[in-house]
């Protein structure tokens, strides 16, 4: 694809470069001034360097744009990255661990469901699902109001009422989870007898011990859970703000020098271009001045008149080789139309030829003439430059 881009970039150029040389030998045989001509050419790559400057301002505008906009992003995410910086220190905060406790605290509290729901019955919630959603509550319940009493023995953000109510509600929470306990520990030794298990005189022998043993139970695991939450919660979000910030200062440093490079090689690139359109544009002067100071010394031939029928008959004659098929008489009135038509375009091409054919006509003189010529020249005369003929 780049091969027949490229080559269709250099067809054009030389069909441009051959109208120049045409159109420069055409003006300087008809002693027309060189001034006007090289204006032209000058207008031509004034054009294209007018060109060259939009495309690339509006390039550049675009890498201004992005830059314009990280500018504006830079401050608030700076403040940001030092605002983490200044909390977290220059470590980087843990992910791994703070996850696994997490996905750990919620696997004890699945487990404290599956313990608690059955133990529902002394409340007359006999479906299952009504318990385990139950359970589910009363554990929720009790992680909540031991993490809102970590969160007020550690942190300023509740006034002093909030704090004192939430330890309040803490220390409810726990007195019903006391009695819950020893309840729950009645009720097993309850079914455990009644089931004639062997446990059930146990529990009964040993009452307190069973006593301690279920709150313990029911205590803990609230405690654990609410524990597992405020550690896992506050790393967890120090390893998430830590990565935004790192995330959004990362991403515009890498906008900023993708920007800033990619305005240096837009400006290089249009001073590359600059000159190529300068010295290009002076390579067609050149040759516009050559060609035209060829044109002004060798002027072009004309061809004889005859020679304007032969070129007919001989297009008329090709379009019968194609032709031989058609019917005798459309075929004589295609051949004498197509006669017709060649002619006419011969003699204009004969009368009043384009830059590009007279440009083909030039009269060019050898340094060493062959030296047989003067046998020739009978027959070139019709040939000669009517400039030598009237000398």
């Amino acid at each position: 694809m780049f091969s027949k881009l490229f080559s269709e970039i250099l067809t054009r150029r030389k069909r441009d470069i051959r109208h120049l040389e045409a159109e420069a030998f055409y003006q300087g045989a008809h002693a027309v001034e060189i001034k006007p001509g090289l204006n032209e050419v000058q207008a031509r790559f004034d054009k294209q360097e007018a060109r060259l400057n939009q495309q690339s301002i509006q390039r550049q505008k675009q890498f201004e744009t992005v830059l314009d906009h990280v500018n504006e992003l830079w401050a608030p995410v700076e403040k940001l990255c030092r605002a983490v910086h200044e909390r977290i220190g220059d470590h980087i905060p843990p992910f791994l661990l703070p996850m696994l406790i997490a996905l750990s605290s919620v696997f004890i509290g699945i487990a404290e469901v599956i313990l608690l729901a059955p133990a529902l019955d002394m409340i007359y919630i006999a479906q299952y699902s009504q318990q385990v959603f139950s359970a589910i509550g009363l554990v929720l319940v009790g992680g909540l109001a031991y993490h809102l009493a970590w969160e007020s023995l550690l942190s300023e953000k509740f006034n002093r009422l909030w704090r004192l109510a939430i330890r309040l509600f803490a220390v409810v929470v726990t007195a019903i989870l006391i009695c819950w306990g020893i309840l729950r520990g009645m009720q097993v030794a309850f079914a455990a007898k009644v089931m004639q298990n062997p446990l059930g005189d146990f529990l009964s022998e040993h009452s307190v011990l069973s006593a301690v043993f279920f709150v313990f139970l029911s205590l803990a695991i609230p405690v654990v859970i609410a524990a597992a939450t405020h550690y896992s919660f506050h790393h967890l979000r120090d390893w998430w703000e830590w990565k935004t910030a790192n995330s959004q200062m990362n991403r515009l440093i890498r906008l900023r020098v993708s920007a800033q490079k990619g305005l240096e090689s837009e400006k290089e690139r249009l001073i590359h271009g600059l000159k190529e359109i300068a010295h290009e544009c002076s390579e067609w002067k050149a040759a516009y001045r050559l060609n035209h100071e060829r044109g002004g010394k060798h002027g072009a031939i004309q061809e004889p008149y005859w020679m304007v029928p032969l070129k007919a008959t001989l297009t008329m004659l090709a379009a019968l080789a194609f032709l031989w098929w058609v019917p005798l008489p459309l075929l004589g009135i295609i051949d004498w139309a197509v006669w017709i038509a060649a002619f006419l375009y011969f003699r204009r091409q004969w009368h009043s030829p384009s830059p590009e054919e007279f440009f083909e006509l030039e009269h060019v003189s050898f340094a060493v003439p062959a030296k047989d010529q003067g046998n020739h020249n009978p027959l070139l005369a019709p040939f000669r430059n009517p400039k030598e003929l009237s000398r």
